[in-house]
């Protein structure tokens, strides 16, 4: 049994070479300086783990560590994503549903803003503006913030013929989530996301105010915290054994929702437009085609990204500009993709050498068994 335990062993450790052997200070020093001589930034951080949780890499700068809680901005958009999925697995939301059946001041307003749906609400292809003055109103409700959007800003497209990145059409679904899960997004998000999940220190009062939380980007979270919301949609929904989203609800947030609409706004910091989820940016797409990396970067500079094809996560974690820091994230993803699939070698021939010597040795002992066994038992 030694024998075996040995082996399996040995073999264990092969499969883990690739997050122990990988050096990532060439693209995480230039982290390190850039900091060094901007003061101003008090810090940041860096999680990349497989979906078992793994840790591959981790490193805090400044005063940063697991628990430092920072208002995140846009990539608050796959958190409320998840509220929404919630409420679509349960039944109490259809992501084809119309507003205008939903919300009054929505019902018979024209050039189609009544007949924009959930799904066309969180993936930019609403019609509506990206920003309005609504979603940052400190002096109105997430109710209130919906019905003036509804009532007061004008349609720049038809719904679904136009992809125009922002948080206005997000405002309206969060609307949407607090009257059909008949209580408010804080309630909805803490019972649906943030308890299953352990996410106690994740709420949306990173900016914005809590009677009108900005549900595109006003929640405020830590490396801790996010990285059991990314664990769990690379594990399909599950996490530490409890279903938090089904599977069919992640496959669906991580599928292109943007259709035939054009592109008419989109960040900078994201480069060639591969398509958008439910509320997350498509990043990458294999060989034939089908989406593999998701991201939701903040314009603070932090960046969740996922990879599913190579089953691990990431999260750059800063307070500051995303301008300053998309460079670093950028490298940081490209290095830990090109590694992770080269970083597991050959057997060497020692090591295969030790392995068939194991082997041998292991069969011996059987065969001493069996004969002594035989012995025995007089045969």
């Amino acid at each position: 049994m030694r024998i075996v335990f040995g082996m399996l062993t040995l073999l264990s450790s092969v499969s883990n070479l690739s997050a122990d052997i990988i050096d990532f200070s060439s693209v995480t020093d230039p982290v390190g300086q850039y900091l060094a001589t901007h003061p101003i930034v008090p810090g940041a951080g860096l999680m990349i783990a497989d979906f078992k949780g793994k840790v591959i890499h981790e490193q805090y700068w400044g005063g940063y560590n697991r628990q430092t809680v920072i208002p995140i901005a846009s990539a608050t958009k796959w958190l409320s994503a998840g509220v929404i999925m919630s409420l679509v697995d349960d039944g109490r939301l259809n992501l084809d549903r119309r507003v205008g059946t939903i919300l009054p001041s929505f019902a018979g307003q024209p050039n189609g803003k009544s007949d924009m749906t959930v799904r066309q609400m969180m993936s930019h292809t609403s019609g509506l503006p990206g920003a309005t003055q609504w979603e940052s109103s400190s002096t109105v409700s997430l109710q209130t913030a919906a019905a003036n959007i509804g009532q007061l800003t004008s349609m720049q497209s038809i719904p679904g013929t136009s992809f125009a990145y922002g948080g206005a059409s997000m405002q309206v679904a969060g609307a949407v989530a607090e009257v059909v899960g008949e209580t408010g997004w804080a309630s909805l998000f803490d019972n649906r996301i943030a308890v299953p999940l352990g996410m106690t220190n994740t709420d949306y009062l990173g900016v914005g105010t809590a009677s009108n939380p900005r549900i595109a980007g006003g929640a405020q979270t830590s490396i801790d915290n996010l990285s059991r919301y990314l664990q769990m949609l690379g594990n399909h929904g599950e996490y530490n054994g409890l279903q938090v989203l089904s599977a069919a609800a992640v496959e669906e947030m991580l599928t292109d929702q943007t259709g035939a609409a054009t592109l008419a706004s989109k960040p900078n910091a994201i480069g060639a437009f591969q398509g958008y989820g439910i509320g997350n940016w498509i990043e990458r797409r294999d060989a034939n085609g089908k989406p593999m990396e998701f991201t939701s970067p903040g314009v603070f500079g932090t960046t969740p990204w996922l990879n599913i094809n190579q089953g691990y996560y990431g999260i750059f974690l800063v307070d500051s500009n995303l301008g300053s820091f998309d460079g670093f994230t950028d490298d940081i993803r490209n290095f830990t993709a090109n590694a992770l699939a080269s970083s597991v070698p050959e057997p060497s021939s020692a090591l295969t050498c030790s392995i068939m010597v194991l082997a041998c040795a292991f069969k011996r002992t059987r065969s001493k068994l069996v004969s002594v066994q035989m012995y025995r038992s007089g045969r």
